[in-house]
């Protein structure tokens, strides 16, 4: 199971950005990064919203499966606490895209995806330096760079698609990191 999960890891990252991609372009004539948020991709009423929604609905779905052969390999408790959260926080990825905006709990569960996946990644990479291994200093380096960025950025513009972004780039960092570790000990 590890070894899958470490393939659909680095699916859900493929799916994830292939879906901003394509729906950003479809929705080019009044997207905007500096004024948008994400999910506006996928509100209700867009154009092209079943894109956005499938595609994060579908991230989250393999995100779990990759976070169940994350908790198979991890040994510290802090750790297999991480991977639950991460695995919690992929359930409100799917129900992002099952609740586009213009749905009740939005919003609740669109801050649930980012703040427990933030956290989940926090206590993997706080129980993997236990360890001494590489991929904790990693996981909470991600953070230390992401989450003020993220921050900054939601300061500087009224959109949240850039510090969106800044987030998925650090959860995929941490996605294809331990999918290429978990990988490398299968083979």
């Amino acid at each position: 199971m590890k070894k899958y999960g470490a393939y659909f890891g680095v699916l859900a990252i493929v799916i994830a950005f292939s879906t901003i991609i394509v729906t950003t372009h479809l929705h080019s004539n009044w997207f905007l990064w500096t004024e948008h948020a994400l999910s506006d991709l996928g509100a209700l009423g867009e154009d092209y919203a079943i894109v956005f929604n499938l595609g994060m609905t579908l991230t989250g779905l393999f995100g779990i499966i990759f976070g169940i052969g994350l908790l198979k390999r991890l040994e510290q408790f802090i750790s297999k606490v991480g991977a639950v959260l991460f695995i919690v926080g992929m359930g409100f990825l799917i129900l992002v895209g099952l609740f586009p905006i213009g749905r009740p709990i939005h919003t609740e569960v669109s801050w649930g995806f980012f703040l427990t996946t933030a956290v989940g990644i926090a206590f993997t990479g706080i129980g993997e330096t236990y360890e001494r291994n590489f991929l904790g200093y990693l996981s909470l380096l991600i953070l230390l760079i992401c989450v003020p960025i993220a921050y900054w950025t939601g300061q500087m513009f009224s959109g949240i698609a850039i510090p969106e972004i800044i987030g998925s780039i650090g959860f995929s960092i941490f996605c294809i990191a331990y999918s290429a570790k978990i990988l490398s000990e299968e083979s």
